[in-house]
C-alpha cells in the first residue's frame, strides 16, 4: 500500500559534474566510523530515525494528495507536511555531511536552494554526481520568482531538470498480437 500514497513530489535536479565513487564514499564513512565510533554511530541512527520519519510525512503527504484531488479543503495540511518534508530534507543532508560524504559543489548547491528557500540534498553515496532540491507543489507568487531564480543561479553548474518523484514513469506493455505492414 506504501507506493500507492507515496506523493508526488516536485524536484530539481541538479549535476555537480564532480566524478564520484561509491566504494570511495563507503570507504570514507567506515573509516570514520572505525575512528569515531562514538560520535558517527549516532549520525547513523539519527539517519536510520529520519528515514522513518521521512516514510510517515511522504505517506501522510501523498494521502492528502489524493484528497486534495477531490475537494481543496486540505490545502493547509498540505503546506504543513510539505514544510516537514523540507526540513527532513535539510537534516538529511547536514547529517550527511557531517559523514564527510558532500563535496564543496553539493554545499554550494544546497546553499543556492537555502538562500532561495529551498531546500535539498545528495543523491546516491555522495562525493559528487547530483544534487536533488525540493520545491513544494504549492508556491505563492514569491516562491516562484525565488524558485525561477534559483533555476538561473543553478544553471552555473549545469543544466537543471525539473521533475516529480513518485510520478508514474515509463511502463512496458507486452502484446500478443503482431502488426504486420
Amino acid at each position: 500500500m506504501f507506493c500507492c500514497s507515496f506523493p508526488k513530489l516536485r524536484t530539481v535536479i541538479v549535476n555537480t559534474k564532480v566524478p564520484k565513487s561509491t566504494q570511495v564514499q563507503i570507504n570514507k564513512v567506515a573509516k570514520r566510523l572505525a575512528q569515531h565510533e562514538d560520535i558517527c554511530r549516532p549520525l547513523l541512527d539519527c539517519l536510520h530515525h529520519l528515514t522513518g520519519a521521512a516514510v510517515e510525512a511522504y505517506t501522510k503527504l501523498g494521502l492528502l494528495q489524493q484528497q486534495r484531488k477531490g475537494d481543496g479543503d486540505c490545502e493547509k495540511e498540505v503546506i504543513e507536511l510539505e514544510g516537514e518534508v523540507a526540513t527532513l530534507v535539510n537534516i538529511n543532508q547536514h547529517l550527511l555531511s557531517s559523514l564527510a560524504v558532500s563535496h564543496p559543489s553539493i554545499d554550494e548547491i544546497c546553499l543556492q536552494a537555502v538562500r532561495h528557500g529551498f531546500t535539498a540534498k545528495l543523491t546516491g553515496a555522495g562525493g559528487g554526481g547530483c544534487v536533488l532540491v525540493y520545491v513544494p507543489d504549492v508556491l505563492n507568487q514569491g516562491q516562484e520568482e525565488q524558485r525561477a531564480a534559483m533555476m538561473a543561479e543553478l544553471a552555473t553548474f549545469s543544466v537543471p531538470v525539473e521533475t516529480a518523484l513518485g510520478a508514474q514513469g515509463v511502463g512496458v506493455e507486452r502484446h500478443s498480437r503482431v502488426l504486420r505492414l
